[in-house]
């Protein structure tokens, strides 16, 4: 299933699973409300100044947070 909003994502998860995933993002928009919500990779992503920084996606036992791979 091809997802265009976190929304989407979430509500494809189980109602527990979906309350974490919630948290996750109310957590990163309370500490940056610059970021802005999208999908990148078909999961909830953020970005800020056009960058994704952050990724998060649930899976069948865990929830998995990823920070971009950059080469400096």
């Amino acid at each position: 299933m091809a997802f265009s909003a976190h929304g989407e994502y979430i509500k494809s998860l189980s109602p527990e699973i979906q309350a974490l995933m919630l948290s996750i993002q109310e957590k990163v928009e309370t500490l940056l409300p610059e970021a802005m919500r999208c999908i990148s990779y078909q999961i909830p992503a953020f970005r800020a100044n056009k960058h994704v920084f952050f990724y998060f996606a649930a899976f069948k036992q865990h929830i998995g947070i990823y920070p971009p791979v950059t080469k400096v």
